[in-house]
């Protein structure tokens, strides 16, 4: 093929040169004796063997896109920093999604490992993670399906005292002795299948054993923990992979755990319950059978609700929508969010990258021509293009290796991971930066090179080897690049008006001035009275309530009773525990009723609130009075009064049905101050030395509660940073592609411009002329960018329950912004171009 393009070129050419010298009739018949007279044997021979692959030749290749680059250092600027940019992206990305995905895919048999979870429907949850301590040791642990099973419960916040110092522990967990039996958690020292067997036995992870005594030979030696509880180590563990849905820095056996409801199959669902199925269970049956079982062991009116499910514990950390969860955990729209955003800043560095090289061929046509006359072939001239476009990709990967190591800590704080250097220059991740850049040198230089390999001879010398076909190829790119670069303004600018409107919009109560201060030592119970009354005589302190929970900091669910009500038509109801303070503190307005108090001795045992959403729900005309009960804390309360509805979840949530009562001392964990508007940092300073007095061990720990409440929205801002940090990425790559292809326009059109200047024409008209096709594509990048953005930012607002809507303005904002940034790029190098001297453009080949 190559021997029939070369001579085909040749013959091409000889046969016009004679039909203006003698004639078309006799240029035919030269033209085919030539034909003849050509084809030998030995020819055919010879140019064969040239064509072969020669690396002397691929070297040559390599030294002429050297050259090429260092003769156009702007657009090799240009293109090498675009890949740069986008490789660099797709890295960091890369290490994010790589290692979101690996959580939990170490256990051994991570496939066989479920969660048992409670069938229960509140606010949006698929579930609840926390269930009954029987539902898994008794119901699950008796199926035959089930190997093993594995509860945990929290331990609380707590210290060790070791010969008179003592050291705060914070995040243990009480565990069954057969949490290695489920778990691929190897210890180092001790035996896992005795190490939590029976009361009074704590296994440390090595950091812990470190921290405490300094080594890891430790069994056997006596730790008190809280000042009350002995126990001994009895196995040493490796610290539990950071790619965990949940850690710990220890665990004390289950045995030990002497709540008085541990064995009630109704009143505690503190636990979350890990089993292991045998190969080739089906999970949904097994789970049908152990809700079976629960229910034969639960009240009538109780067992109606109750169930369970089986939830893969591979899928927790980025699928779970489960009430009550062990920790915090990731997200599979982040990660796809985050992933996308890559992929998309790199596809329009490719494109962009694709543009130049399209551009540049019709600079480079008479290269061709004159290769192809010497004796070039075609494939030798794609594989030329080929070979220079992969030097300038690796030339952009390297520098996106120093570029993601430099922005690495920008990363880190907009992610929540703590990457290093030898993460980003680790051999997977050079390893998939080489394939991504020969991946991207063949798919971006593989059609240039062919239209350009394949052009005859005479039209290439003549500059025509680029027809209709690459410009409207470079026409579409530039329109695909601006369209994503649109979108993404356009939905950053979306998540950003939904983020001021959750961080402005009014809660319900009065948010401002408040700090949760929590309880690190449950001794502090027996004197509640006392450090309340202690915190509230600090200058600086307006009033302190003690609590349970608080709104944004978790509520409870305690099923209820309400006399001639079946139990089916009351609603799912949500609990905030907290004295008889506790609804002024907090500023809640009322609706109906009067709010408990202190002049009512009542209150403390019998007083109860609902928010407006219950009576709504109930259908109630006037709730005031009417009794309700709670058999599982063999508690009973009349509502004295109905609050105004405020949020005490996320605005991701509707407002659900709310009750509001006041607790025995034992049922408090925190304490909530509210201080007056012109305390200042000598006031938290104080009461942290109050508390101090009250706990001398563990350090004082404190929130604002605007501040917590911010949090809840901490993945949505990491979120709509990337998005916004995505969509400027966007827009500087595919600026740089448009100012290299206006560079190259003004190139190719010099002479053009000179004559329209000689005769006549303004600065302006030639700077219209040289931005029109821009402005056209942009409009049209617009049309296609405009739906796709409204379409995937209504997506994203209907994950909240309380939405800003999508405002107009947001669009317009977006669209004046791309054609001003498009314009403005095209524009400049337009204006430079109508500035030329036009005698000098018109000299111009």
């Amino acid at each position: 093929m190559d021997v029939l393009e070369e001579v085909q070129g040749d013959l091409d050419e000889a046969f016009e040169v004679d039909v203006d010298a003698v004639g078309a009739r006799r240029a035919r018949i030269r033209y085919w004796k030539e034909v003849l007279l050509f084809v030998r044997f030995h020819t055919v021979r010879g140019r064969r063997a040239r064509a072969s692959f020669q690396p002397a030749m691929t070297l040559n290749h390599i030294r002429g896109a050297v050259r090429a680059m260092r003769k156009q250092k702007l657009i090799t600027t240009l293109n090498v920093a675009g890949l740069a940019v986008g490789l660099a992206c797709t890295l960091l990305a890369s290490l994010f999604v790589i290692d979101e995905l690996s959580y939990d895919a170490y256990h051994e048999d991570i496939d066989r490992m479920y969660r048992l979870n409670g069938t229960f429907d509140d606010g949006g949850f698929d579930g609840i993670a926390k269930i009954n301590g029987p539902w898994g040791a008794v119901a699950a642990a008796g199926h035959p399906a089930v190997q093993a099973v594995a509860r945990f419960t929290f331990f609380g916040q707590t210290f060790a005292d070791l010969v008179g110092e003592k050291h705060s522990l914070q995040g243990g967990m009480y565990a069954d002795s057969t949490v290695f039996d489920v778990f691929s958690w190897p210890l180092v020292a001790g035996k896992s299948e005795d190490a939590l067997r029976g009361p009074g036995r704590i296994v440390l992870t090595e950091t812990t054993a470190l921290r405490l005594y300094g080594t890891i030979d430790v069994l056997g030696r006596d730790l008190l923990l809280g000042g009350t509880l002995p126990v001994v180590v009895s196995g040493i563990m490796q610290d539990v992979p950071d790619n965990s849905h949940f850690t710990f820095p220890f665990l004390v056996s289950m045995a030990t755990y002497g709540h008085e409801s541990h064995d009630d199959w109704w009143r505690w669902n503190q636990y979350y319950t890990y089993l292991k199925l045998a190969p080739g269970t089906d999970p949904e049956a097994t789970a049908r059978d152990v809700s079976g079982v629960i229910r034969a062991n639960l009240p009538a009116d109780a067992a109606a609700s109750a169930g369970v499910m089986l939830q893969p514990v591979e899928r927790i950390y980025l699928h779970s929508r489960q009430f009550r969860e062990i920790a915090p955990l990731g997200s599979a729209a982040r990660v796809w969010t985050l992933g996308s955003l890559a992929v998309l800043i790199l596809a329009i560095a490719a494109l962009n990258f694709l543009t130049l090289s399209t551009a540049r061929s019709g600079i480079r046509s008479r290269e061709v021509g004159v290769r192809k006359v010497l004796g070039a072939g075609h494939f030798g001239l794609v594989r030329q293009f080929v070979t220079e476009a992969t030097v300038s990709l690796a030339t952009g990967g390297v520098l996106a290796l120093g570029l993601a190591v430099a922005v690495l800590d920008t990363f880190n704080e907009l992610t929540g991971k703590a990457f290093t250097a030898s993460d980003v220059l680790s051999l997977p991740v050079v390893l998939l930066l080489t394939a991504v850049v020969l991946f991207l040198g063949m798919a971006t230089s593989m059609y240039p090179a062919v239209v350009q390999a394949a052009a005859r001879p005479v039209h290439a010398l003549r500059g025509q080897a680029q027809g209709a076909g690459m410009i409207r190829l470079r026409q579409g790119l530039v329109t695909v690049q601006f369209a994503v670069s649109a979108m993404l303004l356009i939905v950053a600018g979306i998540v950003s008006n939904q983020l001021r409107f959750i961080e402005t919009a009014p809660l319900g109560f009065e948010r401002e001035h408040l700090v949760a201060v929590p309880f690190q030592d449950n001794g502090i119970n027996a004197r509640a009275d006392d450090i309340r009354a202690a915190v509230q005589s600090v200058p600086g302190v307006e009033s302190v309530t003690l609590s349970g929970n608080r709104p944004g900091g978790g509520d409870w669910g305690i099923p209820v009773e309400i006399p001639g009500v079946a139990p089916e038509d009351i609603p799912g109801i949500r609990m905030l525990v907290g004295d008889v303070a506790f609804p002024d503190v907090y500023g809640m307005s009322l609706a109906a009723g009067r709010l408990p108090s202190p002049d009512h001795p009542s209150d403390r045992d019998q007083a109860l609130l609902v928010n407006q959403e219950f009576v709504r729900q109930m259908g109630w005309d006037d709730p005031i009075g009417q009794p309700v009960s709670m058999p599982a804390v063999d508690r009973s309360f009349e509502i004295v009064g109905v609050v105004t509805d405020f949020h005490f979840r996320s605005m991701h949530e509707q407002i659900a049905p709310l009750m509001l009562f006041a607790a025995p001392d034992n049922w408090y964990s925190q304490m909530t101050i509210r201080l007056r508007p012109d305390a200042s940092q000598e006031t938290i300073n104080a009461v942290g030395s109050v508390y101090a007095r009250f706990d001398p061990v563990n350090a004082f720990r404190f929130t604002f509660l605007d501040e917590q409440f911010d949090a809840l929205y901490a993945a949505e801002r990491r979120v709509g940073e990337q998005i916004r940090l995505g969509s400027w990425f966007a827009f500087l790559v595919a600026c740089m592609g448009l100012f290299g292809l206006a560079t190259f326009t003004a190139q190719r059109r010099t002479k053009e411009i000179g004559i329209r200047k000689v005769v006549g024409a303004s600065q302006w008209v030639i700077v219209r002329l040289l931005t029109r096709e821009t402005v056209a594509l942009v409009m049209l990048s617009l049309l296609l960018a405009i739906p796709a953005a409204w379409w995937i930012g209504d997506i994203w607002l209907s994950d909240f329950a309380y939405a800003a809507g999508i405002p107009v303005s947001t669009f317009m904002v977006g669209i004046l912004v791309t054609l001003s940034i498009a314009v403005g790029t095209t524009a400049l190098q337009a204006w430079r171009a109508a500035r030329m001297d036009p005698v000098r453009a018109i000299r111009t080949e």
